[in-house]
């Protein structure tokens, strides 16, 4: 298509008056192992994001196992919902040599992975380093069976701002998405405003039974404010065996767990809790309908063999603070505060 006299005036760029069309070509589906990294005599992509893109254009056909090469990537990854392309088989990415350090993806501002609606992800054995940007893992929307294992997660030890974290997810009253078979195994989460941030993952009642986030066996340190923070309607089959300290120089309030209104957690055991801090310190916070039948409790959780030490706080020092209407089976905790 080529224009003339455009509002009675000389064209003296005609060149881009045409429309372009843009083509690929798909040499087959997508299936099996692929190799993502910078050596291109021997990878099959140069980037995450290329490989998703092509991979929604092209199809895939049983599971898909992202194999990442050695190096640092700067980019943004975003994994969006790619059932339509690979139905309920499952995405995993991992490094190949099989360790966090050996592939580190930090973009220079942002969210270093963004789940959008996904589903069926395993992500294993990789460093998100959000230190120049926003947040390690960001949830959007609804998210179903999303597995994180054996991962460094870095944010800023040093920042104050709260629009930083580890792991995000921010989600409203009432909108009908939620995080359901979500678990973070064997990660060392470190810095940011808070290590975890859970805002209404259940959503409602009507939702909250839906909802499942386990978090076990991770390492979580140098945040500003709180170690896990969850806020209204979620379930937690587990937060178990994870180790939590607090920054030496702590922000002034300070929560190792923070869980407020309307959530279950089944089992609370096992956990390593160090606050050090100047002025209001929780190991943790519990409050308000917790395990209650009214909002989906089954059974009281169990909040066995932790060890919780807060140290130093001027006006509030709490091992564990209990609040209104909760259910727990309390056995051979260790608590102490100074």
């Amino acid at each position: 298509i080529w224009v003339s006299s455009p509002n009675g005036a000389y064209d003296s760029t005609s060149y881009d008056d045409t429309l372009e069309i843009i083509t690929f070509g798909c040499a087959q589906v997508f299936s099996g192992n692929i190799i993502v990294g910078p050596d291109t005599a021997t990878s099959d992509f140069e980037s995450l994001n290329t490989l998703i893109a092509a991979m929604n254009l092209c199809g895939a056909t049983g599971n898909i196992h992202v194999n990442m090469q050695s190096g640092t990537y700067a980019e943004n990854v975003n994994i969006p919902d790619l059932s339509a392309t690979m139905g309920t088989d499952t995405l995993f990415i991992t490094s190949i040599a099989g360790n966090a350090d050996s592939v580190i993806i930090q973009p220079t501002a942002g969210a270093v992975i963004t789940l959008n609606a996904a589903k069926n992800v395993y992500i294993s054995h990789i460093t998100l380093n959000a230190t120049l940007g926003t947040y390690g893992m960001q949830f959007l929307g609804s998210c179903s069976n999303i597995e994180v294992k054996g991962c460094n997660i870095i944010n800023d030890p040093y920042t104050t701002l709260s629009s930083t974290a580890g792991i995000y997810y921010n989600n409203s009253s009432g909108s009908g998405k939620y995080l359901a078979n979500v678990r973070f195994i064997k990660n060392t989460i470190s810095g940011g405003y808070y290590n975890m941030y859970f805002y209404y993952p259940g959503s409602s009642t009507s939702t909250i039974s839906l909802s499942s986030i386990t978090i076990d066996s991770n390492i979580l340190k140098d945040a500003y404010y709180a170690g896990i923070y969850h806020y209204y309607y979620g379930n937690y089959p587990s937060i178990s065996y994870n180790t939590i300290t607090s920054r030496l120089n702590t922000n002034s309030t300070y929560y190792g767990i923070y869980f407020s209104y309307y959530s279950n957690v089944s089992k609370l055991n096992g956990n390593r809790i160090k606050v050090t801090g100047t002025s209001t310190c929780y190991g943790m916070y519990l409050y308000y309908y917790l395990n209650n039948p009214s909002y989906g409790g089954t059974v009281p959780g169990t909040m066995f063999n932790n060890e919780i030490i807060v140290l130093g706080g001027s006006t509030t020092v709490y091992g564990v603070y209990l609040y209104y209407s909760s259910f727990w089976n309390m056995t051979h905790n260790t608590i102490y505060a100074q």
